[in-house]
């Protein structure tokens, strides 16, 4: 049984799929022209909130994403990334001890 769509009908449901396809293109573009600049070693401690003396020890274990080019360093979006990892870890364990201790 086939359904018979109005040409007003039509002409909405192409509006709107035309309308999406066009906020998808304009947030592809955005996403692909906004290139995201380094920040240097006080940028990054700022932005953690942590001294740059941790910072440079953390560079030197290997924990935090980096890069040495002339200079050291750091993109924000790396940095969110590393806290978020850690944080699920510290929020899994957490999850973990609490448990344990539910059973108790």
């Amino acid at each position: 049984m086939s359904e018979t769509i109005s040409i007003e009908r039509h002409k909405e449901l192409l509006a709107a799929a035309i309308a999406m396809a066009v906020d998808e293109t304009r947030r592809l573009c955005n996403s692909i022209t906004q290139v995201e600049e380094p920040v240097d070693i006080h940028v990054a401690a700022s932005y953690l909130n942590i001294s740059v003396s941790r910072i440079y020890n953390l560079v030197s274990e290997g924990g935090i994403p980096h890069y040495k080019k002339g200079g050291l360093y750091f993109f924000k979006s790396e940095l969110s990334r590393w806290i978020k990892s850690g944080k699920s870890k510290k929020v899994l364990r957490h999850q973990q001890v609490e448990t344990l201790l539910k059973a108790k």
